[in-house]
């Protein structure tokens, strides 16, 4: 798993990392069912395993992420099609997500320097860069709905280029938080934190990315803090970008 966070991020892991992050050496990819209707793992192998934490403190879910080094750029496994035809997905998620995050590295307690963004490789890529601050505290939250939380409807607005059903403009969640919605809704952070970067994943849609980052700036927002998205260029996410600059170096923490 190092190995694969090393290739994946251009930075070698400061140990702290795998207090939150294990691995599992033959892990069980449990999809469909066989022909006496159980559950079936197609697929069991090297998989990076995290845990989804409360602001409690709860454990409520697990990501799971298998691995395959031999497969690049993202070594991820081929896991073949599902019924429809598309490509499993090398990532899972369950047990809830909502209104949790995946510690990193760092104190959640104590930090008032946040940084967080969609993907583990793309948070601990940041940190890397940053030589893993000992002032901050490295999250990630999932996917891009937990980050941004619910959207007000009234909000929402048509794409301008991407048509939907009937060749109608397809409609983005729009930029302002829905009202009065429960901490489980979405990722929160503590009143203590002062600064907080959101990493944006360049390899996204960007008008629907846009929107939710800036629905989660508003979300997030409090009285004494500041809030930064930093965008990496066009079609890159962090871990891409940095793992192609580094191109094989070590950087030790």
């Amino acid at each position: 798993m190092a190995a694969y966070l090393q290739r994946r991020t251009g930075f070698e892991m400061h140990p702290g990392v795998f207090d939150h992050v294990r691995f599992s050496p033959d892990h069980s990819y449990w999809h469909g069912k066989d022909e006496m209707g159980r559950m079936a793992s197609p697929w069991q192998g090297p998989a990076m395993i995290a845990a989804f934490v409360s602001p409690a403190g709860d454990v409520t879910g697990c990501h799971e992420t298998w691995i395959d080094l031999a497969s690049a750029p993202k070594f991820r496994p081929d896991l073949g099609l599902d019924a429809k035809g598309d490509a499993l997905p090398t990532k899972k998620m369950r047990g809830t997500k909502k209104g949790s995050l995946i510690p990193l590295f760092g104190s959640f307690n104590i930090c008032a320097r946040w940084v967080l963004g969609e993907g583990i490789e793309t948070v601990l890529a940041y940190a890397g860069a940053e030589n893993w601050r000992p002032d901050t505290f490295y999250a990630a939250t999932g996917d891009l709905g937990n980050l941004a939380g619910p959207a007000d409807p009234k909000s929402a607005f048509p794409h301008p280029t991407i048509k939907g059903g009937n060749n109608q403009a397809k409609k983005v969640q729009g930029p302002v938080p829905k009202a009065d919605q429960a901490e489980t809704e979405a990722v929160q952070v503590p009143d203590y934190v002062e600064d907080l970067i959101i990493l944006v994943d360049g390899d996204s849609e960007i008008m629907f990315t846009a929107a939710a980052i800036a629905r989660a700036c508003a979300r997030l927002e409090a009285p004494g803090r500041i809030i930064t998205p930093f965008w990496p260029p066009e079609g890159e996410d962090f871990a891409s970008l940095f793992a192609k600059l580094n191109q094989g170096e070590n950087t030790h923490p």
